[in-house]
């Protein structure tokens, strides 16, 4: 072993650990860590897992070059699911799919999500078997549900119908209704679902109360949930050859996107991970090489991680004298080598594949195989108060829990000295369904009482604030509010600006993942890249032309420039729409290097008529905002000289992503003010 070679490898490890070790200075074994600490490795798993498949990527018919990069990939995908898409655009059962389903569905949220969430380079997938299964799981669904509906269709004639004439109306229908059990067997399940639909039992017994009718009503209930399941399940049966067909274009599809990435050299992280953990399983003398490398491996913050990067770490946490192609088990692992760090109840990456379910099966086999769990129970960082009412607060909240994906409650300990007095003022809000005619939504309302609280708090100086040995009253900038998810920010902006609380934003992260911006985003990009075939069917989709699916397909394999000419036998009241939006796409081709870019989005919105889209829906209303912060971004743009192209590169990276852009942080400039910002950022306050 080469003595200048690491031996610790330490993964998403805080920056400030090489300096709590220096607080310990006074221990001679943390001195003799510290003196070696500039040997270990520190980085990321992702970043780990890149330097294991440097050694050998031509195991995966992937270039020496590959680069990694979520953004390239994740346009790729859908480049080549649009591709694809369009190359199949007569086959009959992709056809019938797009049809139920929207094209857009097909492209982006069966192809496209298809390759970026599950077709990587490690592994083939069988869709032949996936069909096979698929296919075993519905005839099980059919056939147990068949017997369930059996069982609660007798429970309920059994019961007395005179006590409710919905119960007498029930027990009617099932004695009318056909004999089901032989139509699975003969494959008659369009006949089977139609059946199942028509069998309806009413739920509404008035004011008849009775145990019977208590009984009946529940039963029902019960019986409805099974309907639509049997009747679901046998719907998909009937169109199992389309199934198989869709089943097979998912495996073209696979083949062609593998070799498109072997061709670029383009991955993304989830394809760099699985082809390191399957390095590791087949090649045994990269594996003795890693093991022998680290002797120890830290692991900081894992209950946002995943099984697959469990099996990872058990690799390479291996005992030095087992091999085997099997995935070693707790049982094949040394017994030192792993130290764990994480808290289930700050598990956020569930998008990302974490899984607080590994979490706790991993503390299990540990414990199970000798390894011991230390809780780290007292809290340096809060008020003894703040941890007093977490401790009465969330031991209710958490419960027990009954699943391993949930986090369990945990005793705190104040590890501060006690401070200046506090309180706790809980708003409850009931929930009592849609709100009546002139009613305000109930987050509406919620958002309107907390701003009057924070209004009333500063203007009348009732919360008084302790500071620098002195008190003085609370102001706007004292306030932060904190809120699980930014889905409502807007109800709340909009509420502090009607009564007048000045306030900043950590970010307007919802922009992103809403249509307004990736509908306005598609002309200009259109406008700057014809050959962006994305770019072309998502504005051919968008309020600005609102094609039919179908007219979308024939107008993207026409080839050539955007607009340019209509399909042949095209409908005619979608060659009004393409004409229309022709013109849009001329004035932008022509203006969209010579006017300010605010001037093309106000445009957009209003003389091209997206605001008008949004106006003739209620529903749609709070998106109206988002004009102002989009506009406010485009104006800074013209202030600082960009071109279109320049302003589109900003958003392209984000759209569709729940992700921060710092530009976006100026768009509600104003005086010292509260704070808006997700639970997960505290530490910024």
């Amino acid at each position: 072993m080469d003595p200048a070679s690491p031996r610790v490898l330490l993964t998403t490890v805080v920056g400030s650990f090489h300096a709590r070790l220096l607080e310990e200075g006074d221990d001679p074994r943390i001195n003799e860590q510290i003196a070696r600490f500039d040997r270990a490795q520190i980085s990321t798993l992702d970043s780990f897992c890149v330097q294991v498949v440097r050694n050998s990527p031509q195991y995966f018919g992937v270039r020496a070059d590959f680069s990694l990069g979520e953004e390239q990939t994740s346009r790729a995908d859908e480049e080549t699911a649009l591709a694809f898409v369009l190359d199949h655009s007569d086959d009959p059962a992709l056809l019938s799919f797009i049809d139920v389903n929207g094209f857009e569905a097909v492209w982006k949220d069966l192809f496209a999500s298809l390759g970026s969430g599950y077709l990587h380079l490690a592994e083939r997938r069988d869709f032949d078997s996936v069909y096979r299964r698929q296919i075993e799981e519905l005839e099980r669904i059919v056939s147990e549900s068949l017997a369930a509906l059996g069982r609660l269709g007798r429970s309920i004639l059994a019961l007395d119908g005179t006590a409710a004439k919905a119960l007498a109306d029930a027990q009617a229908v099932l004695r009318a209704a056909p004999e089901l059990d032989g139509l699975p067997g003969e494959e008659r399940f369009d006949e089977l679902a139609a059946a199942v639909e028509a069998i309806k039992l009413s739920k509404r017994v008035g004011r008849a109360s009775s145990p019977e009718v208590e009984v009946y009503k529940e039963l029902a209930a019960e019986h409805d949930l099974l309907r639509e399941r049997l009747a679901s399940a046998a719907l998909t049966l009937a169109s199992r050859t389309t199934m198989k067909r869709l089943f097979e274009l998912c495996g073209e599809y696979q083949e062609l996107l593998h070799t498109k990435k072997r061709l670029s050299g383009a991955l993304s992280f989830q394809d760099v991970v699985e082809m390191a953990v399957r390095l590791l399983s087949d090649n045994h003398a990269l594996r003795r090489f890693y093991k022998r490398r680290y002797r120890y491996l830290m692991i900081d913050e894992f209950q946002d991680n995943n099984d697959l990067q469990k099996r990872l770490l058990y690799l390479l946490a291996e005992r030095e004298d087992s091999e085997s192609d099997e995935p070693p088990g707790v049982e094949r692992i040394d017994k030192d080598k792993l130290f764990f760090v994480g808290d289930e109840k700050q598990s956020i990456y569930r998008f990302r594949g974490a899984d607080v379910a590994v979490f706790h099966g991993l503390k299990l086999e540990l414990e199970a195989s000798g390894g011991r769990a230390i809780t780290l129970a007292t809290n340096y960082r809060s008020s003894p108060l703040l941890i007093e009412f977490y401790n009465r607060f969330s031991g209710r909240v958490f419960g027990t829990p009954t699943g391993e994906f949930e986090a369990g409650f945990e005793l705190l300990w104040a590890g501060l000295p006690a401070g200046e007095a506090s309180s706790i003022r809980l708003f409850h809000k009931p929930y009592d369904g849609p709100p009546a005619p002139g009613e305000a939504h109930g987050d509406d309302a919620e958002a309107y009482y907390i701003a009057r609280f924070i209004k009333r708090s500063v203007e009348r100086g009732s919360i008084l604030i302790r500071e620098g040995g002195e008190t003085r009253a609370a102001a706007w900038e004292d306030f932060a509010l904190l809120m699980r998810t930014t889905s409502n920010q807007i109800r709340y902006e909009r509420i502090f600006r009607r009564l007048g609380i000045p306030y900043a934003t950590q970010s307007m992260r919802t922009l992103f993942l809403e249509a307004p911006l990736n509908d306005i985003y598609c002309a200009p990009q259109l406008a700057a890249y014809p050959d962006d075939r994305g770019a072309y069917a998502a504005l051919l989709r968008s309020p600005f032309v609102n094609l039919a699916d179908r007219s979308v397909v024939r107008v993207l394999l026409e080839g050539g420039e955007p607009f340019d000419s209509l399909p042949d036998g095209i409908d005619p009241d979608e060659a009004r729409k393409l004409t229309a939006a022709g013109e849009l796409y001329r004035y932008l081709r022509a203006n969209v290097d010579l006017v300010p870019i605010s001037t093309i989005v106000d445009d957009l919105w209003y003389r091209y008529g997206y605001r008008y889209t949004i106006l003739r829906d209620s529903s749609y209303h709070p998106y109206l905002e988002y004009y102002d912060y989009f506009r406010q971004l485009a104006v800074q743009a013209d202030r600082e000289g960009q071109s279109v192209v320049q302003f589109l590169d900003l958003f392209r990276p984000n759209l569709g992503k729940y992700e921060k852009l710092s530009a976006l942080a100026v768009v509600r400039d104003q005086a010292a003010g509260g704070q808006m910002l997700t639970v997960h950022k505290p530490k910024e306050l």
